[in-house]
């Protein structure tokens, strides 16, 4: 009997691979969002409290069809804690983000309009769609000078 050991370094491989796809579980808020935020490693930047400002810049997608990217463009810049009450939101855990952190965040479209935010959905999205939202974190600020210095350098 021969045995043919070209395929074995290809498994070994595959195997590998496959192991290394478990660490892909996503976490859900209070009210169902999946997210999976990737650390940036650097534990010496402090969790964004209430009131921090978040720059980060975003991307879009309806299932794998990008929609919008700000990479290129103006960064977005937000509030941690203004927006009280939104639910089923990516806002939900910026509370949770540090400088360099990454999210992934996942709805379905079916949840957005059961739960009647219409307003959130994407022209051309439709039941049974994902928009998937993923965020970069490139700065956190603790007070209003600086968040206005640098949206005024970025414009």
């Amino acid at each position: 009997m021969k045995y043919n050991f070209s395929l074995l370094p290809f498994l070994a491989v595959m195997i590998f691979t496959i192991a290394g796809c478990g660490n892909l579980d996503y976490k859900k808020t209070k009210s169902g969002l999946l997210y999976k935020i990737i650390s940036s490693g650097n534990s010496k930047n402090p969790v964004a409290k209430e009131n921090n400002y978040l720059k980060f810049n975003v991307v879009t997608k309806i299932n794998d069809s990008v929609i919008y990217s700000s990479y290129g463009k103006m960064p977005g810049y937000f509030k941690v804690g203004s927006a009280k009450g939104a639910e089923y939101s990516p806002v939900e855990i910026f509370g949770m983000l540090k400088k360099g952190d990454s999210v992934i965040t996942v709805s379905m479209i079916d949840t957005l309009m059961k739960r009647g935010m219409g307003n959130q959905i994407p022209p051309g999205a439709k039941k049974g769609d994902r928009m998937i939202i993923s965020f970069k974190v490139l700065d956190v600020f603790t007070n209003d000078s600086a968040i206005q210095k640098d949206y005024s350098a970025e414009m």
